[in-house]
């Protein structure tokens, strides 16, 4: 289904798929300079509980947004995180409530890691080092989740709840534009203060490239809502008969007789495959809702109100 990715599972009726960077993702996670265990494998167990962490993330969004109507089949894993395609309805606090769970569900694990963490340092004595190291480790990665999740950046949670809030007061459309353009400066923001703590580029390449991609899909979301804005594109030489509204472009229809799809206005009801006329079609307004044949829409007078050609 997606280009690179592969069906791990399927449960409650959403499909999980991993994408073959993941393993160059772990690869590089597990490989990373910083010592914690005295066995290299509880460093690739530390990246697996990683994206576990994330696909439980996931399934929130995709829960949540099946609670309140919507669809959600979809999750996949790659190197900079989860997707979890999901489609709620176009309502304010549906698609908030929507977004809110995913970092819900990092909540939820907060009391459960420092439970755990705790209860191994307590039977220390009794258990292998690298168990509490482990443990420890997912307690902080859950933490940092969350925080950067929640970060006002589209199209981070955070980003996509702001929009969700600031929907309630406007249109979605500006909603989008304004949390995209904070997600954009919040972007640039944090790679000048990574930056400037001192490290260098190449160490923090991982970072920075997942810096890149929020702030390219921030400028996409930015650049898509603006498109959505635009007034749509209308025939400026025909109006309703009834309230004068321009109709829309891209208004096709097939020629029966030579299989032609043409815009019926933009051709004057005229097909320009084989010249058959299409007067006689009724059009309704989608403005008043009044119905009226196509040819008391046109200013021109090249169509035949009557039948078409071949029905004498």
């Amino acid at each position: 289904m997606f280009r690179g990715a592969f069906k791990l599972f399927r449960v409650a009726g959403i499909t999980v798929y991993l994408h073959y960077t993941w393993f160059l993702a772990i690869l590089f996670f597990a490989q990373s300079p910083i010592e914690r265990y005295s066995n290299s494998a509880w460093s690739y167990a530390e990246a697996v509980g990683l994206f576990a962490i994330v696909l439980t993330h996931e399934f929130g969004h995709a829960l949540a947004t099946r609670s309140v109507g919507g669809k959600a089949d979809t999750i996949i894993l790659w190197p900079f995180g989860g997707i979890a395609f999901v489609n709620a309805p176009r309502r304010p606090l549906a698609t908030l409530w929507a977004i809110v769970a995913g970092p819900l569900v990092n909540v939820i694990l907060l009391p459960i890691f420092w439970g755990l963490t705790h209860l191994a340092m307590a039977h220390q004595a009794s258990l292998n080092l690298n168990v509490i190291k482990f443990l420890y480790a997912m307690q902080i990665m859950n933490i940092v989740l969350l925080v950067f999740n929640i970060l006002p950046i589209y199209p981070l949670d955070g980003g996509q709840i702001l929009s969700s809030i600031l929907w309630l007061f406007m249109t979605e459309v500006r909603a989008i534009r304004i949390a995209a353009g904070i997600g954009m400066l919040g972007s640039i923001a944090l790679v000048v203060f990574l930056l400037s703590r001192g490290g260098s580029f190449a160490g923090n390449i991982y970072t920075i490239l997942i810096i890149g991609f929020l702030f390219f899909s921030a400028r996409r979301a930015y650049l898509s809502a603006g498109q959505r804005s635009a007034p749509p594109s209308t025939h400026s030489d025909c109006h309703c008969p009834h309230c004068h509204n321009n109709p829309p472009v891209g208004l096709n229809i097939k020629c029966p007789a030579c299989n032609t799809e043409f815009d019926i206005f933009a051709a004057h009801a005229v097909c320009p495959g084989c010249g058959q006329r299409y007067g006689h079609v009724p059009i309704t307004c989608g403005q008043c809702h009044a119905t009226s044949p196509i040819a008391d829409w046109l200013t021109v007078t090249t169509v035949d109100a009557g039948a078409p050609k071949n029905q004498q």
